[in-house]
């Protein structure tokens, strides 16, 4: 089995290709990439494995005027936004339980609806 020292998990969906049918749906879809997917990853990580989540200014919800906080409450709108607040979350939870050592990092970005 292969052992990492530190991953860097930046994939995220938002809208499906078009190569898939018309039964999936764009929540479906982002649900699988940005947490189910997420969660294998945290899965996979042993507790000495530094792991950084890339999520996404979506994750707060509508964009403002002033700057985002950490401490911000997440009031995502879309379905890219809730379902990278999940994987976060999952990523958040895994690190304060001690199952992997991560970080959350959320890019200045504009958030995508």
């Amino acid at each position: 089995m292969t052992s990492y020292t530190a991953l860097l998990q930046s994939d995220g969906r938002s809208r499906r290709p078009p190569a898939l049918t018309t039964k999936w749906n764009t929540s479906a879809f982002s649900l699988s990439f940005n947490v189910d997917l997420v969660t294998r990853l945290v899965a996979a990580c042993s507790p000495d494995t530094r792991l950084v989540q890339l999520g996404s200014l979506a994750e707060y919800g509508p964009g403002r005027v002033e700057p985002w906080r950490e401490s911000d409450d997440c009031r995502p709108v879309s379905a890219y936004g809730r379902t990278k607040a999940r994987g976060s979350e999952r990523v958040l939870a895994a690190t304060v339980a001690g199952d992997v050592d991560a970080v959350v990092l959320r890019p200045l970005q504009r958030p995508v609806w």
